[in-house]
């Protein structure tokens, strides 16, 4: 149905475009203005793109137009961002993989790759949400489970707790501050593998329409088990993020700056990094979902502090490594489960490479296994379902 006449109050309103409110939004909708609040969203989402309440709104302009698989979509990442019918979600992941091998221990690690070929799955659980305790902000939460099980299950199954709270600060349309901590414990085949905290800040400006760039920074401690002591570091972040949002998909750049300080000084780095990704829808079905596509590739510099004379290696040397990596994914988005119950669904499939590049290479070893060059594919298929 087209719009009708507008009230009064809405003709105001529409004279001053560059904001409407939640109120504002669903007068349109009892009116049928779908356009207009589909228009005024898209205003709100170009200078916040976390505004849940903007996204369910829009979703719900979208619906009226009868465009559904936009609609799914819409209100997807509105729950995502902790608004619209709930201020708190859950979610459940399953997946299986394939992987050329099964170097699963974090970065720190860098345990020589075994490229022996393995299968596994994961299994992941989140709680997460938002409080609104205040006009001028809001303190988000987030609390996690992860396993990763490969075919030797009791050497290489990897177990993560994890805890993410922040206070955001909120000033402008579309800016946002925030301050918060993060914490995470894990283990290795069933022994305790490491514990670590990081403190956290952030700001996000969105100085044009459709665009929002941010910058955060994180600065925290890792501590491994006795085995792997040598790898307790302290640690730093800083990562600043573009982001260009469409209609129909998204793309981005990163730049990063780190350090990780460990304390077996041969170990210790410095990483400089840049990536690209994007989204885009591909084809829309309404009555079951909205495809997608996904890629992105990353490429970082790790230098080593120290010359490393360990005795496995033919020469002293300071260690260098170029990483890259490039990973593409086809993701089925439904707003409702085929199960039902209320929840949304994402079906995905993704197929990634990896290579690290070393100066510490078969040549400048004794013995192979001691070497960081590797290269590494994987192909995952997974369901996740969010309430």
């Amino acid at each position: 149905m087209p719009d009708a006449a507008p009230t009064a109050q809405a003709a105001a309103q529409e004279s001053d475009a560059s904001w409407v409110d939640d109120e504002q939004a669903r007068a349109w909708l009892d009116y049928r203005l779908y356009a207009r609040v589909e228009a005024a969203m898209r205003r709100r989402i170009a200078k916040d793109a976390y505004d849940g309440a903007a996204w369910e709104l829009l979703a719900r302009a979208l619906e009226g137009q009868g465009r559904l698989a936009e609609a799914a979509e819409a209100r997807r990442r509105a729950k995502a961002y902790g608004s619209g019918e709930r201020d708190w979600h859950v979610a459940m992941r399953l997946g299986a993989l394939v992987d050329s091998n099964v170097v699963i221990a974090p970065d720190a690690v860098h345990l020589p790759a075994q490229d022996q070929g393995d299968i596994g799955a994961r299994v992941a659980l989140s709680a997460y949400g938002k409080v609104e305790d205040a006009p001028w902000g809001f303190l988000s939460w987030r609390l996690g489970y992860a396993d990763m099980l490969y075919q030797d299950f009791n050497r290489y199954a990897l177990r993560r707790l994890q805890a993410h709270l922040s206070q955001h600060f909120e000033f402008g349309n579309g800016n946002d501050f925030y301050l918060g901590a993060f914490g995470e414990q894990a283990a290795l085949g069933g022994s305790g593998f490491f514990s670590g905290w990081s403190g956290l800040t952030g700001l996000a400006m969105a100085p044009a329409e459709s665009l929002l760039i941010s910058v955060d920074a994180a600065y925290g401690r890792r501590n491994f088990a006795m085995a792997f002591n040598d790898f307790s570091s302290w640690r730093w972040q800083v990562m600043h993020h573009a982001l260009w949002q469409g209609k129909d998909g998204d793309a981005g750049f990163r730049f990063l700056v780190g350090k990780e300080q460990t304390r077996l000084s041969f170990e210790s780095y410095r990483r400089i990094g840049i990536g690209l990704h994007g989204e885009r829808r591909l084809a829309i079905f309404p009555s079951f979902g909205a495809l997608w596509v996904n890629g992105r590739g990353d490429y970082s510099i790790r230098r080593y502090q120290q010359l490393d004379t360990r005795a496995f290696l033919v020469q002293s040397l300071r260690r260098v490594d170029r990483e890259s990596s490039i990973v593409g994914s086809v993701e089925l988005r439904r707003e409702e489960a085929l199960w039902g119950g209320g929840a949304s669904e994402v079906w995905q499939w993704q197929a990634g490479w990896q290579r690290n590049a070393s100066n510490m290479d078969a040549r400048a070893v004794y013995l192979p296994a001691n070497t960081r060059n590797w290269k590494r594919w994987w192909s995952e298929i997974w369901v996740r379902w969010e309430y």
